[in-house]
Parts: structure tokens; sequence; C-alpha cells
């Protein structure tokens, strides 16, 4: 675990994301690059993201998911 200054994390800062309001830290650039090393954060490889459902067996999909994330079925 990191040792962070106070005042990098308090007060939280709200800000939208996509369709909902968080909070991220008052210095969310410091704070990345403290746990992250660097800011903005890397992407992780293609082949190692999966969405927030979890991941995906091709030969076992539902139809939601075919729908929802069919750029990664054509």
């Amino acid at each position: 675990m990191h040792d962070v200054e106070y005042n990098i994390i308090f007060p939280v800062k709200e800000m939208k994301f996509q369709d909902i309001n968080v909070y991220i830290p008052n210095n969310h650039q410091v704070f990345s690059k403290i746990y992250f090393g660097n800011y903005p954060p890397k992407m992780l490889d293609i082949t190692k993201r999966f969405p927030h459902e979890g991941l995906i067996d091709p030969d076992n999909t539902c139809k939601f998911h075919l729908t929802k994330y069919k750029h990664l079925y054509e």
C-alpha cells in the first residue's frame, strides 16, 4: 500500500462518468502517478480486457452479450 498525502485525496471531487456522477481524488493526476505509475494510466493489452459483466465465453454467449458486444464476435 502506498502512503498518500491527505490533500491528494481530499476533498474529493465529483465528476460525470458516462451517465452517472462519481467521486474522484482531489488531485487525481498525482494519485494516478502514485498508484499506476502514469497519468493517464496505460490501457491493458486488448487480450487482457473484458466487460464489467465478466469474461465472455464465445462458445456459450447469451443473446444479450452477443448484441451488446457485437464487435467482439465479428
